[in-house]
């Protein structure tokens, strides 16, 4: 393993391997750049390819050090929070915690601005009663909008779950039924609806064809944009919610 250091390029770890076919870059937060040569590839040739994709190493080492960033902010909050705001139903209440000797920890809001937790809790308890009101919620306020987005286009769902995932903002099977990520209530309105318009065509075509891109567009003629949002949408997922 070397590694070299080039004032015009970004510094790069060189890897030799028997195994290797082509030249693979990738990049990774412990090492930085990394350049994986077949054992007897020059590597004088490999300047040239780090020159050739240098935009997208540039680009992912900035992504790769705001994400840093987001998760050292991140794991300084506190685990239960003050606030929350569910943006896809535009709404922000302020959590009030009332320690009691009832063993069930319970949130229940209280008008348009407050969400009460009461009970018996430590921080995982309290943060796990927090996770069922955002299920509820899931279950009063977004899963009837998938059914009417499905009504509207004769569109059959045959049933909804709703999860806590960590790699999947929604999925559906074959057989209809739709699983509903409750952490889509953080998201803005524009891209929950993405979302449950992406699942609702794949009742249609259930695969990533050109045909299925082609009917997602159809319904959502900002679909790049849109698309490119999302991606980085996780960032909006509290601490507390994904623990």
């Amino acid at each position: 393993m070397m590694q070299v250091r080039n004032l015009e390029l970004p510094s790069y770890i060189v890897r030799r391997s028997k195994r290797a076919k082509r030249v693979q870059l990738s990049i990774t937060p412990a090492e930085g750049l990394v350049v994986v040569i077949p054992d007897r590839y020059s590597a004088d040739r490999i300047p040239a390819i780090v020159t050739e994709r240098r935009a997208w190493i540039e680009q992912t080492l900035e992504q790769m050090a705001d994400d840093r960033a987001f998760f050292e902010q991140r794991n300084s909050e506190p685990l239960l929070p003050e606030t929350i705001e569910l943006r896809a139903l535009g709404e922000r209440r302020t959590v009030i915690y009332r320690q009691s000797s009832s063993g069930r920890v319970h949130a229940r809001e209280q008008g348009p601005y407050r969400l009460v937790l009461s009970g018996g809790f430590d921080d995982q308890r309290a943060q796990r009663a927090l996770r069922r009101w955002l299920v509820r919620r899931t279950r009063s306020d977004i899963v009837p909008w998938l059914n009417e987005l499905a009504e509207s286009r004769s569109l059959g769902v045959t049933g909804v779950s709703i999860r806590n995932q960590r790699t999947r903002w929604a999925s559906c099977s074959v057989d209809g039924k739709m699983s509903i990520n409750q952490n889509l209530l953080f998201l803005p309105r524009r891209l929950v609806r993405l979302v449950l318009l992406h699942e609702l065509c794949h009742l249609i075509e259930m695969n990533h064809s050109a045909r299925f891109w082609q009917l997602v567009e159809q319904e959502e003629p900002d679909l790049v944009a849109l698309d490119e949002e999302l991606d980085g949408a996780w960032k909006l997922i509290p601490r507390w919610a994904h623990t």
